[in-house]
């Protein structure tokens, strides 16, 4: 069995930053340090030993109609070797936790109808789909 330890990043893993990115297969980042500043946002890595085998990323949103803050789930990405393995259970699981840390009312995450293995990951972790015609819009500033 895989142990998974589950640490969250802080501005001291700015090296490791940009490997992470790259191992989840996006293109070269430049890494904001002030993400690492803002109580507020939240990175996990998962570790198997000394190697990184994942991450997911949030944000500690307040309301100004609610009385508790929520955590939204950004994105969440497990490293192809180490698939189907419980890492990404592991990670999600910990951001859940780390919510009721926080006295968050809930989590939420967004993704879409066809992404499969996001929906299998969010419904084996306890997540409800909330509303089945939800679009999101977006204003590009740059």
């Amino acid at each position: 069995m895989m142990v998974i330890t589950i640490t969250r990043g802080t501005i001291h893993d700015y090296d490791i930053i940009p490997i992470l990115f790259d191992q989840a297969g996006e293109d070269s980042i430049e890494v904001n340090k002030q993400f690492f500043l803002n109580e507020n946002n939240i990175m996990l890595i998962a570790w198997k030993e000394c190697v990184p085998c994942g991450f997911l990323y949030g944000y500690l949103l307040e309301s100004v109609h609610r009385r508790m803050p929520q955590l939204f789930l950004y994105s969440i990405d497990v490293f192809a070797e180490h698939q189907n393995k419980g890492v990404g259970s592991r990670l999600v699981e910990s951001f859940i936790n780390l919510a009721k840390e926080k006295n968050c009312s809930e989590v939420f995450v967004i993704t879409n109808d066809h992404n499969v293995i996001a929906k299998k990951l969010y419904e084996g972790t306890g997540g409800q789909r909330d509303m089945l015609d939800e679009i999101m819009y977006i204003y590009p500033l740059v």
